[in-house]
């Protein structure tokens, strides 16, 4: 959700996109926004939120990257990969590239 409630956010892994849809009254099923695809040498997204501002997203993927978006260039970077053996735990990060924001990550 973003918008103030007013967006749904739908991230879907096989294209690697994030899609806006409005859920105002007059709904319509089609997207009004697509956000990405991120490459796919990222990864596949899986998950993600955006910064108090709604200027960037940021998504896990399937291939333990963290990929941040700016929503109005819709340009994409990798912020994170994890290396660390297989002890995931859930920490609190600063992200560099989201104005810093604190993001939950795994790692």
């Amino acid at each position: 959700m973003s918008g103030g409630g007013s967006t749904l956010n739908v991230t879907d892994q096989s294209t690697l996109c994030t899609y806006q849809y409005s859920l105002t009254p007059s709904f319509n099923p089609t997207p009004f926004n697509v956000l990405g695809p991120t490459s796919p040498a990222l990864g596949a997204p899986i998950t993600g939120g955006f910064n108090k501002k709604e200027t960037k997203l940021m998504l896990g993927d399937g291939y333990d990257w963290l990929d941040v978006g700016t929503v109005s260039s819709n340009k994409w970077k990798i912020v994170f990969r994890r290396s660390a053996p297989v002890n995931v735990r859930v920490s609190l990060i600063r992200c560099p590239v989201c104005e810093g924001d604190a993001f939950r990550a795994l790692i």
